[in-house]
């Protein structure tokens, strides 16, 4: 039995609610999410057991399976201030997925300060896509677990200093 993501299933109910059939609805799962799409009966069963509360849980549960280090703490509060953004967006008809992202950076930002995180976004952003992906200090993320090339690491020689002699471009003691 395939599991579907809460994403799934809101983007169901969502379908349903706007007058599509079940067929437009099966279609659309498959276009938007490549992936095939659930039965007619499982979407019904989703339209009539679910509404916000209950999706509210599933979000919540979805993210504690995906991040189980993540304190109870920070659950709750990514909770509280994401979930009725998520909403308010669904609501407006808005791009969930963007508007969860714009929420994560202001907390983000928030926490650093505006001139460091745009100065790190900046520096981020700078960097060569085969860079960026895989550079962060969560185990697991790198380039080999994604199937990709690793990215060699490299080392510095140190230059030994001539007395009266000229090493331009070797770092000073000062540097």
């Amino acid at each position: 039995m395939q599991r579907f993501s809460p994403q799934v299933k809101l983007y169901v109910i969502d379908q349903r609610r706007s007058g599509k059939t079940w067929k437009q609805v099966q279609e659309g799962v498959r276009e938007t999410f490549k992936i095939d799409p659930p039965s007619v009966r499982a979407m019904e069963k989703w339209e009539k057991g679910l509404h916000r509360e209950a999706l509210s849980r599933m979000i919540v549960e979805e993210t504690r399976k995906r991040l189980p280090t993540v304190d109870t703490a920070a659950l709750q509060h990514v909770a509280a201030g994401l979930i009725p953004v998520l909403w308010q967006a669904r609501d407006a008809g808005q791009d969930i997925e963007l508007q969860g992202w714009l929420w994560f950076f202001s907390l983000v930002e928030r926490q650093m300060g505006s001139a460091t995180f745009e100065r790190v976004l900046s520096e981020y952003m700078s960097r060569p896509p085969e860079i960026r992906i895989g550079t962060g200090p969560i185990p697991g993320t790198g380039p080999a677990s994604l199937g990709q090339r690793e990215i060699p690491s490299f080392t510095y020689k140190k230059v030994k200093r001539e007395e009266g002699g000229s090493n331009e471009g070797a770092p000073s003691p000062t540097d």
